[in-house]
């Protein structure tokens, strides 16, 4: 309707491609109300679709101010206020209370949040106010809402009472959740995603009034919800702004900062910004020693550990997460002490104690095998660590055993989150094992590395497009096609430079020197041999591989790495 509105003013009037999305937007925020499509449409000589979807998002009526009538029903304001009114005294009390529900709501919470009786709600639907879907959830009308929202803004007492209200209500029925299978399980994601909105508002909420119990209690269901499916950049923007409401040195407010501030930094190292997630990070671990939670301490720790293990700081990510896994298992938390055990997994390889990194791995596998962690995504991380011992070891079988076992998992739960560094990990081994002649194994590679940079790229995870640029390259070379292998390493080291990811950059430099050695420019391989092996942020096991083929470090004549890698980008 909108487009044939928008033609009776514009008969040469086209929707190009990028305005579907806000034509879309536009029909959403006004339910396909008639009148608001139409005054939508005149409003087209003078806007921009972007620009009246979000106006209308903000506030529907603002459509009246392009028609000289602005009451009775010719306009959209007056529709409403009429609407209003035949609400009665009780009607109006309810509907505005209900209107901090952004996201739909069930009777129950109506009840607790509104003091809404079925009754109520049976004379809200029969006046058009609300709509009740099969499920027997409630949905309410966009324009309806902001204009219930805008009444309850006027009495400022009873809008913070309602939002508490809401907020309070929702984080019980979280912790409840929570208290049987954990933050990550599925029946709590599955309450998170119908509850999306309602939760990040009440989130928001909480941060703006300092409830401190609030955030502690959402902060890591929404993490690993907007995890699971892969959405780390709107995870960033909903923590960034918790963050920012939160006072820094506030003591009343340190565990909530804890929490936090961890979320943040995890959901940044994912979405391709490691220093910020440094910086989060640290935070996240003063805050929790101050706090002197033990909850927030582990999670603190846990993060910290595997942000130094991307910065290549690899002893200091091995004493934070073994001080983490202590504590996690000295209050017998074997979630949390597995999700740690995961990670550890990566520092010990980095330093090349492949025994220890080994016996915490086959640790960390045996608590899923045996149940005692569920299938949810620390199962999945579990295999994630799994695949790239593998690769590390060059046990390229076990690792696309390892990555086909975890996809298979994540798959089966609908996780889209881990997806990328499975099927990069799994491209890596199955590129090497094609390497000697497997043609079919090599394609096979091929084709994961091309599924995972799509995913990975859409879901701004830097460390998996990395890995998969990192396979293809490999897969050039051993196909012959160097020149096409360099630009694979270019394109994996531009990531790698862009989210300051330097574990990333050290696993695929060594693609670069055998691209060297390939060539015979052994002078170029050589020093970048040598510039990896001064590298403190290499991982041990590169740094001896690199020796065992006869290279060594040389003296301070040698180029830093970063200098290297600059003048290959920049050429």
């Amino acid at each position: 309707m909108l487009l044939t509105e928008a033609r009776r003013h514009d008969l040469a009037f086209v929707l190009d491609d990028d305005d579907l999305a806000s034509a879309a937007r536009v029909c959403n925020a006004l339910d396909g109300l008639p009148l608001g499509l139409q005054l939508a449409a005149s409003w087209m000589r003078v806007a921009t679709l972007p620009d009246i979807a979000s106006a209308v998002e903000r506030d529907a009526t603002a459509l009246d101010q392009v028609r000289g009538d602005r009451t009775g029903l010719g306009s959209l304001r007056g529709v409403v206020e009429r609407s209003w009114l035949g609400l009665g005294a009780r009607g109006r009390e309810i509907a505005r209370r209900l209107s901090v529900f952004p996201g739909g709501f069930r009777r129950e919470a109506a009840a607790v949040v509104a003091g809404a009786s079925i009754a109520d709600l049976a004379r809200l639907v029969d006046s058009s106010w609300l709509s009740m879907r099969r499920d027997g959830r409630y949905e309410q009308h966009m324009l309806l809402r902001q204009y219930a929202s805008a009444q309850l803004s006027n009495d400022p007492e009873a809008a913070s009472a309602t939002h508490t209200a809401m907020a309070q209500s929702l984080a019980e029925l979280v912790a409840a959740f929570a208290a049987g299978a954990g933050s990550a399980s599925p029946r709590l994601l599955r309450l998170v995603t119908e509850e999306e909105a309602n939760l990040v508002a009440c989130f928001e909420w909480a941060s703006t009034v300092g409830d401190g119990p609030t955030l502690v209690t959402l902060a890591e269901p929404l993490l690993w919800y907007f995890a699971t499916m892969g959405r780390f950049r709107e995870a960033q923007t909903v923590f960034r702004a918790a963050a920012a409401q939160l006072p820094e040195h506030a003591a009343a407010t340190s565990e909530a900062r804890a929490h936090v501030l961890a979320s943040l930094a995890w959901c940044c190292r994912f979405a391709g910004a490691v220093d910020e997630a440094t910086e989060h990070a640290r935070g996240a671990l003063a805050s929790a020693r101050t706090s002197r939670s033990p909850l927030a301490l582990v999670l603190a720790l846990d993060t910290i550990g595997i942000v130094c293990v991307l910065r290549g700081e690899n002893q200091a990510a091995r004493d934070h997460l073994n001080e983490g896994l202590t504590l996690a298992e000295r209050s017998g938390d074997e979630v949390r002490a597995n999700r740690i055990r995961e990670k550890l997994v990566y520092a010990l390889m980095a330093l090349d104690d492949m025994d220890e990194a080994d016996a915490v791995a086959a640790d960390a596998l045996a608590q899923v095998e045996d149940g005692r962690v569920p299938p949810t995504i620390d199962a999945v991380a579990t295999y994630v660590a799994q695949g790239y011992l593998a690769l590390a070891q060059g046990q390229w079988a076990q690792a696309v055993e390892a990555t086909a076992a975890g996809l298979e998992l994540a798959l089966s739960l609908g996780y889209q989150g881990p997806q990328p560094l499975l099927r990069a990990a799994s491209a890596l081994a199955s590129v090497q094992l094609g390497a000697s002649g497997d043609v079919q194994r090599l394609h096979m590679g091929v084709e994961a590395a091309e599924d995972a940079l799509p995913l990975a790229r859409e879901h701004g995870d830097g460390t998996a497009e990395s890995f998969a640029h990192m396979a293809l390259a490999w897969a050039s070379r051993a196909q012959g096609r160097g020149m096409e292998a360099l630009e694979h390493v270019r394109a994996g080291l531009r990531t790698s430079k862009a989210t300051g990811n330097r574990l990333t950059r050290a696993w695929i430099l060594p693609a670069l020197v055998a691209l060297y050695e390939d060539t015979g420019d052994t002078a170029a391989a050589r020093a970048l041999a040598s510039a990896l092996l001064g590298d403190g942020a290499t991982p041990t096991w590169i740094a001896a591989d690199l020796r065992g083929r006869g290279y060594a470090p040389s003296g301070p004549s040698v180029p830093e790495l970063a200098d290297i890698v600059d003048r290959l980008l920049d050429g």
